[in-house]
């Protein structure tokens, strides 16, 4: 048994606190490394040592000071194949979130006890449990509240920061829009004088003439108002 009456070889309250987090989606600190690991049946038949180079993580909950450590297998790359892929390629340790001295209301202080509680990254300190801020002094509470009403103010400004962009963005493309029907109907224009241009000029029907009038006989006029008269006299 530990002085504070915990035994040190249970883990209870640290799976309860990874289960949590698991569910959650919180931040952990993982921890990547390679460790020598003997190989029985290599060193069997070599007669001598044989280590097999493993890839192991170190699981830590923030705000704990347990740490349990894992190979890292089938299920480790299935719940943390990002941070592991990460690690394999640039051998650094992977942190996401905001590293606590980024900060800038957070006192060097603060920054330090939280360290010493394995508690790295904002995001860390926003996820913790009302068991691991009971761990930190006076104002864990507060610091924590703190820390949430922070990154939802930031992530509210990004919303309208990206809000703002993808209308900067669809006003450039109606632009473009614009300047492609504006040089697509010039093009339309110049096409249909081009071939304005080019037809035959029509030729214009002359108009249709009235029919021709009838001829009039002057001398067979005068006579029949000859015999009208002659008669009248009679």
């Amino acid at each position: 048994m530990s002085m504070n009456g915990l035994d040190p070889m249970d883990f209870s309250q640290f799976e309860t606190d990874l289960a949590q987090r698991q569910q959650s989606r919180e931040n952990l600190i993982l921890r990547f490394f390679k460790q020598a690991v003997p190989n029985g049946l290599k060193s069997r038949e070599a007669g001598r040592p044989i280590f097999d180079q493993v890839d192991f993580v170190s699981i830590i909950v923030p705000g704990s000071r347990d740490e349990r450590i894992r190979k890292v297998d089938a299920e480790i790359r299935q719940r943390f194949g990002p941070q592991y892929e990460h690690w394999r390629q640039t051998q650094e340790q992977p942190i996401d979130g905001t590293p606590l001295d980024q900060v800038p209301w957070l006192n060097v202080a603060q920054v330090a006890e939280m360290l010493a509680l394995n508690i790295r990254t904002l995001e860390q300190l926003a996820g913790l449990s009302d068991t691991a801020v009971q761990h930190m002094r006076m104002g864990g509470m507060d610091l924590r509240k703190k820390a949430i009403a922070y990154i939802e103010t930031a992530k509210g400004s990004a919303d309208l920061t990206r809000y703002v962009s993808r209308i900067s963005e669809l006003e450039r493309e109606n632009a473009r829009l614009q300047d492609t029907v504006t040089a697509v109907n010039a093009r339309y224009e110049a096409l249909l004088k081009k071939q304005e241009a080019l037809a035959p000029v029509p030729t214009i029907a002359p108009a249709p003439q009235p029919p021709p009038a009838p001829s009039v006989d002057i001398a067979a006029l005068i006579r029949a108002e000859v015999a009208k008269a002659l008669n009248k006299g009679e």
